[in-house]
């Protein structure tokens, strides 16, 4: 409790005063969060491993799901650690390769430069601009070229999340839509003038927000066309504007609120924990 005091404490003084080792202490503070951070991640998913295990050792109720779920996290990891996240990764090449790709008409192959300065014996990798400068002869400079090729990471961004997480997720969210609309059925009662107002409100922009809508507002301006102000109405783009509105406004403002009650919320249970009332971090009550 005193260690979590004394670092609020800094951290609070820190945002307020302009003082040297303040800055410093939080810096070393932040940093210092992020590697039990990491630490406390590793924890989270040995102790996952350890009850999946338990649970394939035991044979208990759906224990081949836990099977499915270390073995994606192993080839997820493995796939991960050997080509990256990202969509595409890079593979380093030699300069006779590189000459055979570029005469084939590869679009996916290029060239990268580095450059190297030697100063008093020992030689320093720099950036373009520093290299630039005229403050050594070219006798001290060198440029290194080397050549790679971007390969689409097909094992990790591909299988793993287009061919297999998306289509899970998009699973989920399928069966959400079901209780999404239970929960909307009951919401909506319009019992009241805000449950009136809340149901109305959703209809327009829910209209507004689907291709239907449009075609009921080309069907309104045919069915007023006869009347000479409704007339002048584009009632095709007006449902969309009015669901906008909404959106935009109205919801923003509701939003801002909940936000704002939830970030004095947070700062109330900040200061419970900076001053010891709340100890649920320590393993108590």
């Amino acid at each position: 409790m005193l260690i979590t005091f004394l670092a609020c404490l800094v951290l609070v003084l820190q945002f307020i005063l302009d003082v040297s080792w303040l800055d410093r202490a939080a810096t070393a503070i932040n940093d210092y969060t992020s590697i039990v951070a990491t630490f406390a991640m590793v924890l989270g998913l040995a102790s996952l491993a350890t009850v999946h295990f338990n649970r394939i050792y035991r044979k208990r109720e759906n224990w081949p799901y836990s099977i499915i779920l270390i073995l994606g996290f192993i080839v997820s990891v493995l796939f991960a650690t050997l080509y990256g996240v990202e969509k595409t990764y890079e593979v380093g090449l030699n300069a006779q390769e590189f000459a055979a790709l570029k005469a084939s008409g590869d679009k996916t192959i290029g060239t990268r430069a580095s450059y190297f300065l030697l100063v008093e014996g020992i030689e320093y990798e720099v950036s373009k601009q520093f290299y630039d400068l005229h403050i050594l002869p070219d006798s001290h400079k060198r440029t290194v070229m080397s050549y790679y090729q971007d390969r689409s990471n097909d094992l990790f961004d591909t299988l793993i999340f287009q061919r297999i997480y998306d289509p899970l997720q998009g699973t989920m969210f399928s069966l959400l839509a079901f209780f999404m609309a239970s929960a909307a059925y009951r919401a909506f009662r319009a019992k009241s003038l805000e449950a009136s107002l809340l149901l109305l409100s959703a209809f327009l922009v829910m209209l507004g927000r689907v291709p239907i809508g449009e075609k009921v507002g080309e069907l309104l301006e045919f069915m007023l066309a006869w009347v000479p102000l409704l007339s002048q109405i584009d009632f095709s783009s007006l449902i969309g504007e009015i669901s906008s509105y909404i959106m935009e406004v109205p919801n923003t403002a509701g939003q801002r609120a909940i936000m704002i009650g939830a970030a004095l919320g947070m700062v109330a249970a900040s200061f419970r924990i900076w001053i010891g009332l709340e100890k649920e971090y320590l393993g108590r009550d």
